[in-house]
Formats: structure tokens, C-alpha cells, sequence
């Protein structure tokens, strides 16, 4: 399904692996949701995102409530509109705050993943087959919100501590975050270097995608 071959960087097999990571998480019941309702909050996402790109396809009737659909189809489509009172409107219609963080992760994740393989020309990867079970309800008991915070979080409310709330989740993307960026250790480095660039060209890069994606943190 992730094939190295066409990934044509020193990074590929650290890439396929962590590719392959996300798809096996997305499909895998998380804390507030089933399998099946995680792959279509990915789904809702990625159609979204595609139709903000031009894409004439239509949103597809998933069976979600109407708070679960509006916020993955918002971070997936338009994240510049996520601003805090918009997240409080939706835990007001009945979305969770661990439910919104979970969200967030999933359709974070496979952005990142379906962004790559456009960025190299390649078609996007089907959405996995959803795994059967229950949620796990497993959070982090000592996540509180902070009154100027979107979510939950254990710890002042950071990017480092976004996904906090939901351990699974934090694990998650810090795998994809490591492959794709950097491993914490690494960003104490000054003079990191991968793939043939300096730590100071990749935050260049960061820097600008950062502001492309009006990013405001």
C-alpha cells in the first residue's frame, strides 16, 4: 500500500512505515470513537480538503451527528476558520471536548499523509477498512481546559501538548511528527541536518507552509 520505491528521498522507508502507522490508527477504535467513525471523519476530511482544491466531489452522507461532520469537514477543508468560539459551539451542539481532540488527530494525520503524496504527483492512498470493537474511553484524567484553550490538555496549553487529552493520540502524532519533521531531541540540535538540509532551511520551510496555512498559533 506504501511502497518506499516512490518516494524518491533518503527518508523513504521512515516515511512508508509512518504512513503505514496512521492507516493502522485510523482504523482502530481511539478513545471517543469506533473504527468505523474514525475512517469517516478521514473520509469527511479528505473530501472536503479536495473540494477546497478544486475537486467536484460531494460530501457523502456518513451517518455522523452534524457537529462530528461540521468539524471534520472544517479542519479538513478550511482550517482558518477555527477560532474558539467556534470549537465552544460545537461542544454546545453535543461534540465532545476529548471527541474534538480526536478529531483534530485524525484528520490532521491524513492530511499529512495525502499532502505528501500530492505534493510528489502520486494519487492519494484509499482510507483503510475500519476495525470492529468499542471505544476505549481511555483520556487523561488530569487534562483540564484553560479558559483561552480550544481542548483539554495536560499542561499549559501549547502545540506540544495539543493532543494531550488523549494519550493515543499524542503518541500518534508525535510518530508522524518524528518522521516527517523531527524527534524532540533533534530540535535541541542547532545544527541538525537531514536529507541533505540544515535545521535552518527545514524551519525556513515550516515557516512558510506555517503561513501559507494561516496557521496562528
Amino acid at each position: 500500500m506504501f511502497d518506499p520505491a516512490v518516494y524518491a528521498t533518503p527518508s523513504a522507508p521512515e516515511f512508508a512505515v509512518s504512513f503505514r502507522n496512521v492507516w493502522a490508527s485510523v482504523a482502530r477504535p481511539g478513545a471517543t470513537w469506533t473504527g468505523e467513525e474514525r475512517v469517516a471523519i478521514a473520509r469527511i476530511g479528505r473530501i472536503a480538503r479536495e473540494k477546497a482544491a478544486g475537486s467536484p466531489e460531494s460530501m457523502l452522507d456518513v451517518g455522523l451527528p452534524p457537529p462530528v461532520i461540521q468539524a471534520s469537514a472544517v479542519l479538513g477543508g478550511d482550517p482558518g476558520r477555527v477560532r474558539l468560539p467556534w470549537v465552544k459551539a460545537l461542544n454546545e451542539a453535543g461534540l465532545s471536548p476529548e471527541g474534538y481532540v480526536e478529531i483534530v488527530s485524525i484528520v490532521s494525520r491524513v492530511t499529512v499523509v495525502d499532502t505528501f503524496h500530492r505534493s510528489l504527483g502520486l494519487p492519494l492512498i484509499e482510507l483503510p477498512d475500519p476495525e470492529s470493537g468499542d471505544p476505549s474511553g481511555e483520556v487523561d484524567a488530569r487534562a483540564r481546559t484553560n479558559s483561552r484553550a480550544f481542548a483539554p490538555t495536560v499542561g499549559p496549553p501549547m502545540i506540544p501538548t495539543a493532543l494531550s487529552a488523549i494519550p493515543a493520540e499524542m503518541a500518534a502524532m508525535a510518530d508522524i511528527q518524528d518522521t516527517m519533521y523531527m524527534t524532540g531531541d533533534d530540535m535541541a540540535d542547532p545544527d541538525f541536518q537531514r536529507d541533505g538540509l540544515h535545521r535552518t532551511q527545514i524551519e525556513l520551510v515550516a515557516a512558510r507552509t506555517s503561513r501559507i496555512n494561516e496557521c496562528f498559533y
